[in-house]
């Protein structure tokens, strides 16, 4: 929809949205009850409604009816940015071996970023070397060996140091891991 087309209730409702957003992602565990959204922003309940509709599309919140009713903050992690990377890998045909083969790429990147880190006897290397021990305990058991050797490899995604970099193998990681299960 351009913006000459949009309705007034509807700019409204992004503005809502756009200012329900910001709280979300600053930490905020709950949202208040439309009431509440109703007289804070001074709007009319179809535009609270059409800016909980906005947010629950983008996987935000999901909005509960009824004598339980409101609006369950999700933030976003890894999972839901993995999810949303998935659909848009799917839309554009992207084959697995493609989403593996990004992975093998990235991986050593992370692991030179794991590698750099000052604490990394410390911290690091203690964590890994118990899963390594936790697999070789695993071998015979293919199920828990694959999922311990998996957790290896996102061991090394959370201990990489750069923030962007960790969110995005992060997202990659538990899209290969969706389909793995």
């Amino acid at each position: 929809m351009s913006a000459a087309r949009r309705t007034p209730q509807h700019r409204i409702a992004e503005t809502v949205a756009g200012e329900l957003r910001d709280r979300i992602l600053a930490g905020a565990d709950r949202l208040p009850t439309q009431d509440q959204l109703v007289t804070e922003f001074g709007v009319s309940y179809p535009s609270v409604r059409e800016a909980l509709r906005i947010l629950e599309t983008e996987g935000l919140v999901t909005v509960r009816r009824g004598s339980v009713g409101g609006a369950e903050v999700h933030r976003p992690d890894e999972s839901s940015a993995a999810y949303h990377l998935g659909l848009a890998l799917q839309g554009a045909a992207v084959p697995l071996g493609d989403l593996a083969a990004g992975l093998q790429l990235l991986e050593p990147l992370c692991v030179a970023e794991v590698a750099r880190r000052t604490d990394r006897l410390k911290v690091v290397v203690p964590v890994l070397t118990r899963n390594v021990d936790a697999s070789a305990e695993a071998v015979a058991d293919g199920a828990a060996f694959t999922r311990i050797a998996r957790e290896f490899h996102d061991l090394v995604v959370e201990y990489t140091p750069n923030a962007t970099v960790r969110h995005v193998v992060g997202s990659l990681v538990a899209l290969w891991s969706a389909q793995e299960e």
